[in-house]
């Protein structure tokens, strides 16, 4: 038996097309070394296995948002609380508002003339009765004289009608003795008594006219010392004219205006409507100005206006606040930040602002008078409480009749986003952990 009697046949599947060839693909050659070929879809590299691995990346994102936003369980403490403490509290109005000086006194010319010269300058330190000005005293000086003159005159006519009066009386006295001896008619006497009494309206006259003239003589001294303007009081020069040579006068407005010292000054602040209520005179106060931002100034409330001040729809009151200035730092015009020192509290039992306008889901709200407590078992427990004051970020609370609070017990304050929102079934925000 030859060797070629045992030769197994060639095995080749190129006799017949495989369905999976595309029409236009020519089927591969038998190999001549009896191999067996496959067809070159089984062999090729896939195209499309990139696409299927990024489609199931992206189901798998969208699987984990699902999850992180809606299918989330709430956390184990749903409200946000606050441990209770014992701590001051200051109760404070804060305001803006402008220091100014205590009051103003306005130095006019009080006569018209011409401005002759100027003694001070606007800034100085005056006191009571130094002068300022001078105007230009030639007509008051005129005037003066002659009202001098005319009140000599008119004490030389009153000399005068004095010694008549003097003459007609003893002319008189003589005539009534005469006619008691027989030695003049009683007409004579009669004649007499008429001299003397004109006499007297004369000197009468005289003396009028003299007292009449001693006051324009004086009224002429008086508009002659007027030409030198003096300080009224002692005090802070804020404005003085600057100019010499011209016509001044009352219409003229003032010339000088003077203040008190500047070691007591005024600072006026307005406070709304929703504050007037807690402020009261002779509370404490401090303020800071730019011009020393590292230091506060002590002030006190010395009045309160009751003229509102409206400003479009809101409504203010001016409060007048005493400062005392006895390193004169501080200066009229300067603006200040204000805070008024309403009530303090020490060492008081207080809770967070937000514990007390607080309230469970479903649970009716109350109006600043309940806080609610984490009960050691989970969950919450209302304590009524009676507020006292506050400072906007703490208030001060005191337990209600048959109620106990006790520092470092924990109220809430506010629900956790994320509690809130699954109760309500949709994705939540937490705000915060205990």
């Amino acid at each position: 038996m030859s060797g070629s009697q045992f030769d197994m046949p060639s095995l080749s599947v190129s006799a017949h097309r495989d369905p999976a060839i595309a029409p236009n693909e020519q089927p591969r050659p038998v190999d001549q070394n009896n191999e067996l070929q496959l067809p070159t879809q089984l062999t090729a590299p896939r195209r499309g296995r990139w696409r299927w691995v990024l489609a199931f990346a992206a189901v798998a994102a969208a699987a984990g948002v699902y999850y992180g936003f809606f299918a989330r369980s709430a956390p184990a403490h749903p409200y946000r609380v606050s441990a209770i403490e014992r701590r001051g509290i200051r109760q404070t109005v804060e305001a803006f508002g402008s220091l100014d000086v205590a009051s103003r006194v306005y130095v006019p010319a009080a006569r018209p003339g011409q401005l002759t010269s100027l003694a001070v300058r606007r800034g100085a330190l005056v006191e009571a009765g130094q002068e300022l000005a001078r105007l230009d005293p030639t007509g008051a000086a005129a005037e003066l004289n002659a009202a001098q003159t005319g009140f000599v005159a008119s004490v030389a006519r009153v000399d005068r009608a004095r010694a008549a009066r003097t003459a007609a009386v003893e002319e008189r006295t003589r005539a009534e003795k005469l006619l008691g001896r027989g030695l003049v008619s009683a007409s004579s006497v009669a004649a007499a008594r008429a001299s003397e009494a004109e006499a007297t309206a004369a000197l009468r006259a005289a003396e009028a006219q003299r007292d009449l003239d001693d006051q324009a003589r004086k009224g002429a001294r008086m508009r002659r010392e007027e030409t030198v303007l003096r300080a009224p009081v002692s005090g802070f020069v804020l404005t003085a004219i600057e100019d010499v040579g011209g016509m001044v006068g009352p219409q003229s407005g003032p010339l000088f205006v003077i203040s008190p010292p500047l070691d007591e000054l005024l600072l006026t602040v307005p406070v709304s409507e929703a504050d007037i209520g807690l402020v009261r005179v002779g509370q404490s106060a401090s303020f800071a100005v730019s011009a020393h931002p590292d230091q506060r100034f002590p002030a006190q409330i010395g009045e309160i206006e009751s003229e509102p001040q409206r400003s479009g729809s809101s409504v203010s009151y001016r409060v007048r606040l005493r400062v005392k200035n006895p390193e004169r730092l501080l200066l009229p015009g300067m603006t200040a930040n204000v805070t008024l020192e309403i009530a303090e509290a020490k060492e008081t039992l207080a809770v967070r602002e937000a514990a007390l306008r607080f309230s469970p889901l479903d649970t009716p709200a109350e109006t600043r008078s309940r806080v609610w407590r984490e009960k050691p078992g989970g969950g919450l427990e209302p304590v009524d409480v009676v507020v006292g004051i506050s400072d906007g970020a703490y208030t001060a609370v005191t337990p209600a009749a048959g109620f106990e609070l006790n520092v470092g017990e924990e109220v809430a304050v506010g629900m956790n986003g994320a509690a809130k929102g699954s109760s309500k079934g949709g994705p939540g925000i937490s705000l915060g952990s205990r």
